[in-house]
């Protein structure tokens, strides 16, 4: 079955870490589904979503992303950031301060860019 709504965008995730972008992918007309793809550490991929929306996050379900985030002193299981096919950064419950001093996300022609400012400084 054709999706006609579907909409594509580039993510670079130029970092060391393994990302995590979860967004709406219909099975048909009528089901919807939260989707979650990993995008792996120094790697270009197309993500798609149905609505256009996506959210940037550290929620994997996996030990080893999980454990190479918490070694690095970060937090698991954060919603980073929400973006749209026009997209727009929130702060709030969206981006976290944390986040924010760590990494840097930018967006040109088409191109989401997910880059690592500074390490976290561990106790």
């Amino acid at each position: 079955m054709q999706r006609s709504q579907t909409q594509s965008m580039e993510f670079h995730n130029t970092t060391e870490l393994s990302v995590a972008i979860y967004s709406w992918i219909s099975d048909n007309e009528q089901i919807s589904t939260h989707r979650g793809v990993i995008i792996p550490a120094n790697t270009k991929q197309t993500v798609y979503s149905d609505t256009g929306e996506w959210i940037l996050s550290s929620e994997f379900y996996d030990k080893e992303n999980n454990d190479a985030w918490s070694n690095e002193g970060l937090e698991q299981f954060y919603r980073i950031a929400k973006f749209q096919n026009e997209p727009y950064f929130t702060s709030g419950s969206y981006t976290f301060n944390f986040i924010e001093e760590s990494f840097n996300i930018q967006y040109n022609d088409g191109v989401i860019t997910w880059s690592r400012i500074n390490k976290v400084a561990q106790d």
